[in-house]
């Protein structure tokens, strides 16, 4: 990590790089441990992601999206590697076109399920305490 360090004078407007100098916008609670509150976790739905494919259905595009990537699209902080993952495991193609999602009522439950499982995946990684984290095997054919 890089910081640029400016040390304030007695003038506000006045700013100079120092060496050596105390910096006032950093004190000890910065390497105090976090509180632990509790997260709100999203929970996706089937009716979410209908209006998902709706959306896509209604824009006008060459190429319909592939329900791995119109999940990643409208839950971006999740990896699409892991939605796929997800998809996956849950019997899910992620290359078939989202729009089989608007007939196929077990595969949108099975959609909605893995964007669960994926953001349950990732609440879990972030809550691992530092250095208990030994990596992750996983088989994705």
């Amino acid at each position: 990590m890089s910081v640029f360090r400016i040390v304030e004078k007695s003038d506000k407007n006045a700013f100079n790089y120092g060496i050596g100098e105390e910096y006032p916008m950093f004190d000890l609670s910065l390497f105090k441990p976090e509180e632990t509150t509790e997260k709100d976790v999203n929970q996706f739905t089937k009716e979410q992601i209908s209006s998902w494919v709706l959306k896509e259905k209604e824009l006008t595009q060459k190429k319909v999206l592939s329900i791995n990537k119109m999940c990643f699209m409208n839950a971006a902080y999740l990896s699409s590697d892991l939605i796929q993952i997800q998809l996956k495991n849950n019997g899910v193609n992620p290359s078939a076109s989202c729009l089989d999602l608007e007939s196929n009522d077990e595969l949108l439950e099975l959609t909605a399920k893995s964007l669960n499982d994926s953001e349950m995946a990732v609440n879990k990684l972030i809550d691992t305490p530092i250095g208990e984290i030994t990596g992750l095997q996983q088989n994705i054919g």
